[in-house]
């Protein structure tokens, strides 16, 4: 993800712990969502290794968007995970400390453990990837905004959308993405959830943890989206 690219503004936060806009109204159903969301920390999940001569990998049975965009949603809340893109990608215009794997996250990194955690297998998706040991050396753990849509397509049941196409009918769990740029998570009421970077308005720095907003809820559209990636089900 390009440092400074993103230039949102902030709203209030509710008191469920998820952003709304200003037309949004509380109703059961954002109450029942605000429910589902207690953790304020969720751990990863182990990858283990899978047998080489398995070319598609589908989505699991028990594979849930949902899960994913709470999970992400956790993270945010929850100040001990911040922004970078991992100390070994360190420059001396971006002094990145840590890990991008966690507790850290940047735009990519986060969007591809949330699906891990929802039940995806996105990560052995990206080790099948030719850019994983043809750029990476096998030595980054999750993949970029440029590589996700290949990765989606190996586990399966996504459908790729032009933005123009879906920007006024997006769904929660919809990732937005300009695999040039940065990529986020449709979280509904016309927001999403994304690791931004250090420079925000509210603070940040380049020390392990969230200093202001480094990953927060931010507004979707007046964006350069290009693609949305929809989980639609295994055919």
């Amino acid at each position: 993800m390009a440092e400074g690219y993103l230039g949102s503004f902030l709203i209030p936060l509710m008191a469920f712990g998820f952003w709304i806009g200003d037309a949004a109204e509380v109703t059961d159903g954002n109450l029942a969502f605000a429910n589902q969301i207690t953790s304020r920390h969720a751990s990863q999940r182990q990858i283990k290794p899978k047998p080489e001569h398995v070319k598609l990998l589908r989505a699991d049975e028990g594979a849930s968007i949902d899960r994913a965009v709470q999970w992400a949603i956790s993270i945010a809340r929850n100040p001990i995970h911040g922004y970078s893109q991992g100390a070994v990608n360190a420059t001396t215009e971006y002094p990145y400390t840590g890990s991008r794997e966690g507790p850290d996250y940047d735009c990519s990194s986060l969007v591809y453990h949330a699906l891990e955690y929802g039940g995806f297998n996105i990560i052995e998706a990206w080790r099948q990837n030719p850019v994983y040991k043809k750029i990476y050396r096998g030595r980054q753990v999750t993949g970029d905004a440029d590589t996700l849509w290949e990765d989606l397509r190996r586990i399966g049941g996504f459908t790729r959308y032009p933005w123009d196409r879906v920007k006024n009918r997006l769904r929660r769990g919809d990732i937005l993405c300009n695999p040039k740029k940065h990529v986020a998570i449709y979280i509904g009421f016309g927001k999403t959830v994304e690791a931004c970077g250090i420079n925000r308005m509210t603070g940040g720095s380049w020390e392990t943890g969230d200093q202001g907003d480094e990953i927060g809820f931010y507004e979707a559209y007046e964006r350069e989206w290009t693609e949305v990636y929809r989980y639609t089900g295994k055919k």
